[in-house]
């Protein structure tokens, strides 16, 4: 069976749309960059941090120590997983020089290509520090320093594009963000950022600084909120803050807390309205309409949002790509096309052997296919995983297909303690 992923209650809130920073997130960014430094010497550069993850249900997104913890564990693991990281001196830089704003000097004493690279890199993290504090002008310094170095950098040409934006400066603002769409043709966000602009349905004035901290403390709210499964008061701060700031993005938000909520229906229309088309739905958010339009029947709409999801390629915060094929495959189930299944299901396994739901999909389907025997060996591996109710049911009814009457019987009498009401209906066909 089982079409949906073991999801724990957890929501991400990508920082490229949702700004608010917890008390996890500055731990994490401190603990990652002296995790990779811990033990390489005064001449370590401390790397630009990944981006927070969703604290786990032992850590608290409000605890600075649980953030820090988490960062440095993963640091030391980046940093040992580096080429010849058992060697602390693999390479030495020359102490960098800072022009104004500390934007690494390109003129100065960087003469080998791995400091520089470094110095532009940190130069980034830095002007996108300084975006998220209104510093426009210091953004500015450093993006037209990086880009004597690097004329062709789309990154300093996006963060340039952004501060002019903010400013006010509506011509600058797209024309610096055209030319990093141009280097980025398959950056849909930005290229409808840019059209909104050209069009004027989005207005480069800036939100005043008391608005913006609301924004924050409203997103805290709501991230607080899902984490503790109060969707409808949730949703009603999610609906609030779309009308104040009219960030679209905000209904993939809705969308999975109603999908949560078991309003299936409607989280199905507010993942669809957080972009223009399906392809730029953000994945975690496109696989919770999945399972939502499984979950109404509409199976053949779930197997079109698998497809995108399997033609990205990536794993999401909340789902895998082995779980994504078993979907898929569940669908088929659903449909009764066990001949598109099975593929479907194999390729599951293939990448991952350890989650019971996909063993029990299998054996689900050579049940219907009449291969008793594999449909029992297969719901054997899932149950050794996890018992699960539809397991012992398949297996089971496999068994008295193959005139094993007591073993069925007793599977049968296994799925109905664990929930399996159908499966007292077949006891009463074969059992008694």
């Amino acid at each position: 069976m089982k079409q949906t992923f073991l999801i724990s209650l957890i929501f991400f809130l990508s920082t490229s749309f949702l700004l608010a920073q917890t008390e996890f997130d500055s731990g994490f960014k401190d603990g990652y960059k002296n995790g990779y430094c811990q033990d390489q010497g005064i001449g370590c550069i401390k790397p630009i941090p990944p981006i927070a993850p969703i604290p786990t249900v032992d850590e608290s997104s409000s605890s600075y120590q649980d953030g820090y913890n988490r960062g440095f564990q993963m640091g030391m693991k980046a940093q040992t997983s580096k080429p010849n990281s058992t060697n602390r001196q693999r390479y030495q830089t020359a102490k960098s020089t800072f022009i104004e704003d500390k934007m690494y000097n390109p003129y100065g004493n960087l003469k080998n290509a791995i400091a520089l690279a470094n110095a532009l890199k940190e130069s980034k993290g830095r002007a996108m520090e300084h975006l998220k504090n209104e510093e426009y002008q210091k953004v500015a310094n450093i993006c037209f320093a990086g880009l004597r170095v690097s004329p062709k950098d789309d990154e300093f040409m996006m963060l340039l594009g952004q501060a002019y934006r903010m400013t006010g400066d509506k011509e600058n603002a797209i024309k610096w963000l055209k030319k990093s769409s141009r280097l980025r043709p398959r950056d849909n966000n930005l290229k409808s950022l840019v059209a909104k602009l050209e069009s004027g349905e989005i207005e480069v004035k800036k939100e005043s600084s008391s608005k913006s901290s609301s924004s924050n403390d409203n997103i805290k709210e709501i991230y607080s909120l899902l984490q503790k499964a109060k969707y409808n008061e949730a949703i009603k701060l999610i609906d609030q803050e779309i009308s104040n700031s009219g960030n679209i993005l905000l209904y993939g938000m809705r969308g999975t807390a109603n999908y949560l909520s078991k309003n299936y229906s409607q989280a199905i229309s507010d993942i669809t309205k957080s972009a223009k088309t399906a392809n730029e739905i953000l994945p975690d958010f496109l696989f919770y309409r999945a399972l939502a339009k499984a979950e109404v029947g509409d199976y053949f709409g779930a197997i079109s949002d698998y497809d995108i999801l399997i033609a990205k390629g990536d794993n999401g915060q909340n789902y895998d790509l082995a779980t994504v094929y078993n979907n898929k495959a569940y669908s088929y189930v659903n449909l009764r096309n066990y001949e598109k299944a099975l593929p479907l299901v194999s390729k599951a396994l293939e990448l991952d052997k350890s989650k019971w739901y996909i063993w029990d999909t299998r054996a689900e389907i050579y049940f219907n296919s009449g291969e008793y025997g594999k449909a029992i060996n297969d719901a054997t591996k899932a149950i050794q995983i996890q018992e699960d109710a539809n397991s012992y049911y398949i297996r089971g009814l496999s068994h008295i297909e193959l005139t094993e009457k007591e073993l069925g019987c007793k599977d049968l009498s296994r799925a109905g303690e664990l929930g399996k009401k159908e499966a007292y209906d077949e006891i009463k066909k074969y059992c008694n």
